[in-house]
């Protein structure tokens, strides 16, 4: 009779433990959602969004407004394979917008991918953070993926942050954010 409790008792205890190890998780599951500031300005625009929809479907005669924000929630990117072919396409994108911008004779490129992740929209948001070297190939040359990079030192390395807004499936593509400092 024990032996049949045993069991039962062991997959209690595991649950037991997930559930405790998941409510006690600050973050949030990657690629879920995580509480977020009710002043943050993403969150601010969202609501004021929300009631202004809410107040032109409404019959009332008179305009609803929000007292206070219980809670506001926010979806968390989730960390992508820099391989990825939809990661190289954003990358790729980002590096000949960030070109075209730069008023550098010489194209830049990837040393390296600093960190990459997704986020599922209507489409997806890639946000790349990316180290830059400038190469030995002038813009009025064709690029180069393989082109070098100058190794003199006074030719700094860039850290940029992108942020690249794909739909895949109607081929579009934007860079939505750019940041870029010397690294």
């Amino acid at each position: 009779m024990a032996q049949l409790l045993r069991l039962p008792l062991l997959l209690l205890a595991a649950l037991a433990v997930t559930l405790a190890m998941a409510s006690s998780n600050q973050m949030g599951m990657v690629g879920g959602f995580s509480d977020a500031d009710p002043q943050e300005k993403g969150v601010q625009r969202a609501l004021a969004y929300a009631i202004s929809e809410y107040n032109k479907a409404s019959n009332d005669a008179f305009h609803s407004r929000a007292l206070r924000v219980v809670r506001a929630r926010k979806q968390q990117p989730d960390d992508a394979d820099p391989q990825e072919k939809g990661v190289q396409r954003a990358l790729a994108y980002a590096i000949s917008e960030y070109n075209k911008a730069s008023n550098d004779a010489f194209h830049s490129r990837a040393l390296r991918v600093v960190r990459a992740r997704k986020q599922v929209v209507a489409g997806m948001n890639y946000l790349l953070d990316v180290e830059l070297g400038r190469t030995t190939c002038t813009k009025a040359q064709p690029y180069l993926a393989d082109c070098p990079f100058h190794d003199q030192p006074h030719l700094k390395k860039v850290l940029c942050s992108f942020q690249i807004y794909s739909i895949p499936w109607m081929n579009k593509i934007s860079l939505t954010h750019s940041n870029c400092e010397s690294a």
